[in-house]
């Protein structure tokens, strides 16, 4: 078989095949969901001679949507639309497989599912099928327990956001998206604690970009002020969350400004990985790290498990980076090729 994977979230489209170049495309969903059925015909024409597109998406969460079942509902249109005579079947949180209409008909069976496959991927990386996966993407950071090669959900069936943000499976912070002003409240700046504008002047990416912890990618403008993601900009927006121009701020004080986000994203990510592993003792300290921060998530569990010497799997030691970035994409494609999850209800 030779499925092609595509996982369609609110801020990037990820797609990856057998024999292709994994892709991550840069997309917010909010301002552009109008385009998805043009660009994903774009996007697919040339993948059509595979044998169908395996869908996960978290893409149905954007605010242009009135709610989630009207965003599965066009995401999985825009699919079946851009597919051409391509038979499409959805990853479910439950780990089964259904088809277009199924998931109209059922949307929260689909909806945010993209942890779930990579988690059953990601468990073939763990020794004995036991540990954690923690994948830190642009948007949010997901701490899945792996019981048996498949994820151990938060709370009772059916799975869902709420619940997992409750537990702490998922953290609502990443390593470009997350504003500023959603970590700080304040910054010390020459002796003095100066409290940020609460606006959304600048991301974690500019913090990172600033440090030199991110590559540049002047053609990605999915930031705050929609200019390019370079030091230079990145150094302006930073300046902004203090309501000054970059010239009314020394190095050092962007310095600060930077290293108490990072401080910050690195304490919540930490409270959340410490949590989830004393939830689950009977899972050894074992982890595969994926997605566009999995360098952070090293860093994190190098110094948090520091005396016991966990042991850590980083999935772009296993795949190529631009797999390891698209990991979920990867995860359903590999998933529907070894067809690893029985199907549901005949893929209607």
């Amino acid at each position: 078989m030779n499925w092609v994977g595509l996982d369609i979230g609110g801020a990037n489209i990820k797609i990856a095949g057998v024999g292709m170049e994994a892709v991550e495309i840069p997309f917010p969903m909010w301002t552009k969901y109008q385009t998805l059925p043009d660009y994903l015909r774009r996007l697919l024409a040339g993948a059509l001679d595979c044998d169908g597109i395996a869908l996960t998406m978290t893409g149905e969460l954007a605010d242009c949507f009135q709610s989630k079942g009207q965003g599965v509902t066009w995401i999985v249109d825009s699919v079946v639309n851009g597919a051409a005579d391509l038979p499409v079947k959805i990853y479910r949180v439950d780990g089964s497989w259904c088809g277009p209409e199924s998931a109209k008909e059922n949307p929260l069976a689909v909806a945010a599912s993209n942890w779930h496959a990579l988690a059953v991927f990601a468990s073939r990386f763990l020794s004995s099928g036991n540990g954690f996966l923690i994948d830190i993407g642009s948007t949010t950071t997901d701490i899945i327990p792996v019981s048996n090669r498949r994820p151990r959900a938060a709370g009772d069936e059916p799975v869902t956001d709420i619940k997992r943000l409750a537990a702490s499976q998922l953290v609502y912070t990443g390593v470009w998206r997350s504003s500023l002003s959603s970590l700080l409240s304040e910054v010390e700046i020459d002796g003095n604690f100066v409290p940020l504008a609460n606006e959304l002047f600048a991301t974690m990416a500019d913090a990172y970009l600033w440090k030199r912890m991110l590559p540049e990618a002047v053609t990605n403008r999915i930031t705050a002020d929609s200019r390019p993601a370079t030091r230079v900009c990145a150094s302006q927006r930073l300046a902004r969350t203090l309501c000054c121009d970059v010239d009314e701020l020394t190095d050092r004080s962007i310095d600060s400004i930077a290293d108490a986000a990072i401080f910050a994203q690195r304490q919540m990510i930490t409270a959340a990985i410490q949590r989830v592993v004393s939830d689950h003792p009977d899972l050894p300290q074992e982890f595969v790290v994926a997605g566009s921060g999995s360098w952070l998530a090293v860093e994190v569990l190098m110094e948090l498990f520091c005396d016991s010497k966990p042991v850590v799997c980083r999935l772009n030691q296993i795949l190529d980076e631009p797999s390891c970035r698209s990991a979920a994409a990867y995860a359903v494609m590999q998933l529907a090729n070894e067809q690893i999850v029985p199907a549901h209800e005949g893929l209607k």
